[in-house]
């Protein structure tokens, strides 16, 4: 876990607030420090924007009971002996990360703090999901 947090990190000391406006970086502060998320905002902002978006994006899940698809496959496999093989490593996902701009990034994260916020595309998501669950993408509004 150690080593995937340190390949988060935004390479030659960037921070979130060399990369954003102070309005902008002081809206993303105040918002992770007023929500419960796993990483201290401190610490968050030497991290690739990315991670925050994700994080944010986590926070909003509304089911008591998350679980990544791919912890479900994993465990389900486990059950039945099956043996797991990998179809990309976690170095090259985070490579990913790093052929998006930082400044990109924190764009992004600070447009899904406003949308957070403003609750507006929160239908969205839940559209979304209810989508996927159903596995019904024809009649899912774009």
């Amino acid at each position: 876990m150690m080593s995937v947090l340190q390949k988060m990190k935004m390479q030659n000391v960037t921070t979130l607030s060399d990369l954003l406006v102070e309005k902008n970086y002081t809206l993303v502060k105040d918002f992770f420090k007023s929500h419960s998320f796993s990483i201290p905002f401190s610490i968050l902002e030497t991290y690739k924007p990315l991670l925050a978006s994700s994080l944010l994006m986590q926070g909003t899940v509304t089911c008591s009971n998350p679980v990544c698809m791919e912890q479900l496959i994993m465990g389900e496999a486990k059950l039945e002996g099956k043996s797991i093989k990998v179809l990309e490593t976690m170095a090259f996902q985070l490579s990913i990360f790093d052929s998006i701009p930082y400044s990109l990034q924190a764009k992004q994260l600070v447009k899904y703090v406003q949308t957070y916020n403003d609750q507006k595309d929160s239908t969205d998501f839940e559209e979304l999901t209810r989508a996927y669950k159903q596995q019904d993408l024809k009649n899912w509004k774009k």
